[in-house]
């Protein structure tokens, strides 16, 4: 991790690093502007720049900021590194490192820098992570949830998962057949909406059906994609992944049915379709799908030109009319 830190300080301009001499050497106090770093995105707080002075004090809290800006001791790490480099200043290492991620290009580097770090790491080692326990797996999951912009991680369905069910006739809940996980009666209790039960049991009907699974939301098993609405990323949880058997091979359809009722329904729309872009070679059928008058309406963003008219839309009326086109 120090190597990273190194490859920051190298992005100043001379300017910038001749600055950063300066307002390292103890003057009587340095000026801060506060900043959040929310899901990756730099932000500085207009109006709240502070002036601190330098003394013993102050200086190990900005150090321990620092700290907790990078996590897992690394200021530390650096400071050890270079509490030498100054010997009539040991202080200044702890500023130096704290004024460096002050920089929002050196955020931006550092967080390319131990992204591309990271990945190099799981591509060398992913045979032998696949070799582990579901649960030692999950560990390089929650590695890789932390990134700035989302990554896809190995999907880890347990062996058994538990969900409520109400045995209640009047529930609503419903036996299906053909689910990937079973109760002791071979059948699999959901309580779906009207669109959702079309939809599973026409597919259920095909000839080259094999299995089905119910996404439920924020499972730590469920399937995720990443959305973006209103300048928020959002994950949705697809409602169906379909198994069927395909010139003697598996593959895994992603079925989402999905009404207009909702404001982001064009977003999540989107959504699919960019992770089709990205992912379609992996998967059989990528369908956003509606419900007209009983007929199952079915947009697969595994086809090009479908996916090119859904990333054009920026509304559910703009949607619309791709479903009535």
């Amino acid at each position: 991790m120090n190597s990273f830190i190194e490859f920051q300080a190298r992005t100043f301009t001379l300017q910038e690093k001749t600055s950063l001499a300066c307002r390292t050497r103890n003057q009587g106090e340095i000026t801060i502007q506060a900043v959040a770093v929310e899901q990756g995105t730099w932000k500085e707080i207009e109006g709240q720049s502070v002036s601190v002075r330098l003394d013993q004090k102050n200086i190990e809290d900005l150090f321990e900021r620092a700290g907790h800006r990078l996590g897992e001791g690394l200021q530390l790490d650096y400071w050890q590194s270079h509490y030498n480099d100054d010997e009539d200043d040991p202080n200044r290492p702890r500023l130096e490192l704290f004024l460096i991620l002050q920089n929002p290009k050196t955020w931006d580097a550092l967080e390319k820098a131990t992204g591309e770090r990271i990945k190099a790491l799981y591509m060398q080692h992913r045979q032998a992570i696949k070799q582990l326990t579901t649960a030692e797996q999950e560990k390089y999951n929650r590695v890789r949830e932390i990134a700035k912009d989302p990554e896809a991680l190995e999907f880890l369905p347990p062996t058994e998962i538990m969900v409520y069910v109400d045995a209640d006739p009047e529930s609503g809940f419903k036996a299906y057949s053909g689910h990937i996980f079973v109760d002791e009666k071979s059948q699999f209790s959901a309580k779906l909406n009207q669109w959702e039960q079309l939809v599973i049991e026409q597919e259920i009907q095909r000839e080259d059906f094999t299995g089905w699974l119910r996404n439920f939301e924020r499972k730590p098993w469920a399937l995720a994609l990443p959305y973006e609405y209103r300048g928020q990323v959002k994950p949705m949880y697809p409602d169906f992944l379909v198994l069927r058997k395909e010139a003697g091979h598996l593959v895994v359809d992603i079925l989402e049915p999905h009404g207009d009722q909702f404001a982001d329904t064009y977003a999540k729309a989107k959504g699919l379709a960019q992770f089709a872009a990205k992912h379609a070679a992996n998967f059989g059928r990528i369908e956003f799908i509606r419900i007209s008058d009983g007929e199952i309406m079915r947009l697969d963003l595994a086809d090009s030109v479908n996916r090119a008219k859904v990333l054009s839309v920026d509304s559910n009326q703009a949607l619309d009319l791709i479903f009535s086109g």
